[in-house]
């Protein structure tokens, strides 16, 4: 029997500013190396061209007022750009199933002909996404404005075969927003062989890492002020980020793609992982740090404390005081930070393992292709 095939569609529209995209599909090739029973194709929605850009711009003024509708464009020029790709990527593939992350390629029509079993997989809901950062403040009435969106999320989780979402959080939460659909949780996961630990060189200074493309969203400035006390005298800032940030004594500026071995290098040697973070629904980088042994600080946001568990420490989000405490609390107490090493390498050996969440994926393609009388491999070989 031949093997089920398969076209994985990512997101790669926002470049270097959000790399969840590119983490997951990182995940999702790891896992699928070597299979014998699924035969994969990708396909990435990237950035739009001259009139896309136009068309999904924010008018200053009225953005800052939430008047300008700019989800509902940013909706319709992608989903329409990637219904076009994916149609004309299936007349030369002809898969027997669809996988599309995230669900926000795909309100509005579905992009897949009827009879093609569809799967999505999802970090939030639509509005949870546009409560999160500071560049637009939510008004009384934007959760009004985003009613069309809100129903055309519903549409298209309710028509997927199966809905992933990363975490139980945000499975809550695409569950609540489509009642019909069928919503389970799946982990993406990491490479743990790749993010594992090794030994701490010797230094004269804790080392804390933060990494995150937009600097402000993530609690950079409110990392900088809650270590400016320690900064350059006891404690190392590494800070890895795509946005025009300025270093300072005792605080480097990187900027690094995710496969450069100093971003690794920096993982694995951090004393403490911070992220006090506005602006994740989960975080890749904070899976990686665990992996590596590095205890994290991270914000009470979304789904970011399923991802640390009891690996680290979690403070409300924008409270410098409580991140303050929590940061000199385990630079002072190396017995903690070591038992945390350890609890975060076995979480990421128990959670984050991209070749077992894989599989999960994989054993749902197969379930719902032979619902649809695809023939299945058995097994999956090497």
């Amino acid at each position: 029997m031949r093997p089920i095939r398969a076209l994985f569609v990512s997101e790669g529209i926002h470049g270097r500013q959000i790399l969840g995209p590119e983490a997951f599909d990182a995940a999702l090739r790891l896992g699928l190396h070597g299979r014998s029973d699924i035969e994969a194709r990708f396909l990435q929605v990237g950035p739009a061209g001259l009139p896309g850009r136009a068309l999904t711009r924010p008018v200053p003024l009225l953005h800052r007022a939430d008047l300008d509708f700019h989800h509902l464009r940013w909706f319709t020029v992608h989903g329409t750009r990637a219904r076009r790709l994916i149609r004309a990527q299936l007349a030369r593939f002809p898969a027997d199933v669809v996988h599309v992350n995230t669900h926000a390629l795909t309100l509005g029509p579905s992009p897949v002909p009827p009879g093609t079993p569809l799967v999505l997989s999802a970090d939030s809901t639509v509005w949870d996404w546009r409560t999160m950062g500071r560049s637009v403040p939510v008004r009384p009435y934007s959760h009004l404005l985003y009613g069309v969106s809100r129903r055309l999320e519903r549409a298209a989780l309710r028509r997927a075969d199966t809905v992933f979402a990363y975490t139980e959080w945000a499975r809550e939460r695409l569950q609540a927003a489509s009642p019909q659909a069928s919503v389970r949780r799946r982990q993406p996961g990491i490479d743990i062989d790749h993010y594992r630990p090794t030994p701490l060189r010797p230094r004269d200074r804790h080392r804390l890492l933060f990494v995150g493309g937009r600097f402000a969203d993530k609690g950079g400035p409110e990392l900088v002020a809650a270590v400016a006390h320690r900064l350059g005298r006891d404690v190392e800032l590494d800070v890895v980020t795509s946005d025009a940030t300025a270093p300072r004594p005792g605080m480097r500026v990187h900027r690094l793609h995710r496969s450069d071995p100093l971003l690794l290098d920096l993982l694995q040697q951090a004393d403490l992982f911070c992220l006090p973070t506005f602006a994740d629904t989960m975080s890749f980088a904070t899976m990686e740090a665990l992996a590596c042994g590095t205890p994290a600080v991270v914000s009470e946001v979304a789904g970011v404390p399923e991802i640390v568990g009891d690996a680290g420490e979690t403070v409300p989000p924008g409270d410098v005081r409580a991140l303050r405490e929590a940061i000199d609390a385990l630079l002072d107490d190396p017995a903690r930070r070591a038992d945390l090493r350890g609890r975060g390498r076995a979480r990421a050996e128990r959670c984050f393992d991209a070749r077992r969440q894989t599989e999960i994926l994989v054993d749902a393609l197969h379930e719902i292709t032979s619902v649809r009388g695809v023939p299945q491999a058995v097994g999956r070989g090497g």
